[in-house]
């Protein structure tokens, strides 16, 4: 049986991708920081590790491929989460790993907008990372999804708090930054239909949903399914970002980031000609969003 190593296992993204290699036939062996508490599956391998620690290579063995998906979008230095050792050291060590054992093919997440000169330590670090990879021996390929949206993803389920929750629905600037919402499972279907295409290896492939909506479009669609009629408020950008950086000084765990906010303001749009190519994706449209069926009326 072909058997996949996959980091970031237990991440909305990695659950995604373990189901699809389980549906295709392929064996796991799953690593993340923490085992979650799950059945037994056929076909799957849970190990808890750190994979920018020493300590779980033996796991890596006998695999043909490594998809590695580990990533954060906020740093919690005092627990020892940074974008550095998040994004750039883990990288290092699991490109490492794979060269020393044999394990040839290699599947990367990374973002739009990665560069090592980028305007954000997200953004830098992911190109950091690109580079290592793009560097390295290995049969690499890179993905660079849009906002990624399905049950359990941090986007969706932050809007819908906001719109749930408050009437008046603060909107940073006049809301017209452009996103390309992708679903999960294509996302997931791109990563495993890699394994069998030999065009993909060297390539860089982009993934982005049907439609461009600008930011103030999805608020709407969030509140139109909640059943929701909300007053949305826009905020001024100077205001906006004064207000982001006060609540950073403020807060730990502040709303949304000054970072965060100028990745927001950035957009984020793929070229997703060559992604339709190789996978005819994308398809499905930011309309049916059935996880937040359990907020309407709250």
């Amino acid at each position: 049986m072909r058997r996949v190593l996959v980091t970031g296992a237990t991440g909305f993204v990695g659950s995604a991708v373990i189901r699809e290699l389980l549906a295709r036939g392929y064996q796991v062996v799953a690593l993340a920081r923490k085992l979650p508490t799950a059945p037994h599956e056929d076909g799957l391998i849970r190990v808890a590790a750190d994979v920018a620690s020493p300590g779980w290579e033996r796991w890596a063995e006998g695999c043909h491929a490594a998809i590695h998906l580990v990533g954060i979008l906020r740093e919690n230095p005092k627990a020892g989460v940074t974008f550095r050792r998040a994004h750039v050291q883990a990288t290092a060590r699991v490109l490492e790993v794979c060269g020393n054992l044999g394990v040839r093919r290699y599947l990367h997440m990374s973002a739009l907008g990665a560069n090592p000169q980028g305007p954000t330590a997200y953004a830098r670090t992911k190109g950091e990372a690109e580079a290592l990879v793009q560097a390295s021996p290995l049969a690499w390929t890179i993905f660079r999804p849009s906002v990624i949206f399905g049950p359990g993803d941090g986007f969706t389920t932050t809007v819908a708090g906001f719109v749930r929750r408050f009437p008046v629905v603060p909107v940073f600037g006049d809301g017209s930054y452009p996103l390309q919402p992708i679903a999960v499972g294509e996302v997931a279907q791109a990563f495993v239909e890699s394994l069998e295409k030999p065009e993909t290896v060297h390539r860089i492939i982009e993934l982005g949903g049907p439609e461009i909506l600008s930011y103030m479009e999805i608020l709407r669609r969030v509140a139109t399914f909640l059943g929701k009629r909300r007053f949305f408020l826009r905020v001024p950008l100077r205001l906006a970002r004064l207000g982001v950086r006060l609540a950073a000084t403020l807060f730990s765990n502040p709303p949304i980031t000054p970072d965060e906010l100028t990745m927001l303001l950035s957009g984020s749009c793929a070229d997703t000609a060559l992604a339709n190519q190789l996978f005819g994706l994308p398809r499905k449209a930011f309309t049916d969003l059935y996880w937040l069926s359990s907020a309407r009326g709250e």
